[in-house]
């Protein structure tokens, strides 16, 4: 889903998509529920369980705000019932509902913030500045920052930063943040990249930016991730030849963790 209210010009988008209201189907999955269903691509969301979407959910400062809160409200109800009924309008301006069930996905959401050029993870999202640059980068360089960005969500990063300084280990960002970088390999080769595009990725991303994401208080030097990254990716080509797959639940040995 999007919300044309987070754009700087709300009713071009509403009239680029032909959406009849602010929240627009941005993609749906083919053979998901939510397809089969007969929902598409740019059809108009307008109700959640009966309750109007324009009534329920106003315009919000900041403008992501809004978003968020429905997805909330969806993941609540399908959390609570394991289906939800939705009502849209679909591409020819009739109005649709259906009861939809939900199935099991990614653990995060995926979101673009406009006004942007940073990364980050905080436990639920993986969220990107809409001027990030590896936008402009191959498909399977970009692929690998949205896997280190994953994976700290995977590990509970956010948190395990948070802890007491006694509960958790000195230098934990730190160690995160390897963690999260010798998890792109993993990442990539379980979504069917090429795992040396983690290091590619480090090669091009690190001699242009050398501060924002990737502070030195914070990160290892890039020629270092990219060497540890490679020493992983190593791993990660041996078990795809031993057994077919990457399995990182039982090939990959965090280094963040609580404190013994």
């Amino acid at each position: 889903l999007h919300d044309t209210g987070s754009y700087d010009d709300p009713a071009a988008v509403r009239e680029g998509f032909g959406l009849y209201g602010d929240i627009g189907v941005q993609a749906v999955a083919t053979g998901s529920p939510a397809a089969i269903a007969g929902l598409k691509p740019n059809s108009t969301l307008t109700h959640i369980n009966g309750e109007v979407i324009a009534d329920t959910f106003a315009p919000s400062n900041p403008r992501w705000k809004r978003m968020t809160a429905i997805n909330d409200a969806i993941e609540s109800v399908l959390a609570e019932t394991g289906r939800i009924e939705l009502g849209w309008i679909d591409l020819s301006g009739i109005a649709q509902f259906a009861l939809i069930e939900g199935i099991s996905a990614c653990p995060s959401r995926f979101e673009v913030h406009w006004g942007h050029q940073d990364a980050q993870a905080d436990g639920n999202r993986v969220i990107f500045g809409h001027k990030f640059a590896a936008f402009s980068y191959p498909e399977d360089e970009l692929a690998a920052v949205i896997a280190h960005e994953l994976a700290h969500n995977l590990f509970g990063h956010t948190a395990l930063r948070k802890l007491p300084r006694g509960q958790r280990q000195r230098n934990i960002t730190r160690l995160t943040e390897r963690d999260a970088d010798r998890m792109m390999p993993w990442l990539l080769a379980n979504a069917g990249y090429d795992p040396h595009a983690a290091a590619r990725f480090m090669r091009r991303w690190g001699p242009r930016h050398s501060g924002g994401i990737f502070r030195k208080r914070s990160h290892d030097g890039w020629d270092e991730r990219a060497e540890m990254i490679e020493a992983e990716t190593r791993l990660v080509i041996a078990a795809m030849e031993a057994e077919q797959k990457a399995e990182w639940r039982t090939g990959f040995v965090p280094l963040a963790k609580p404190a013994p």
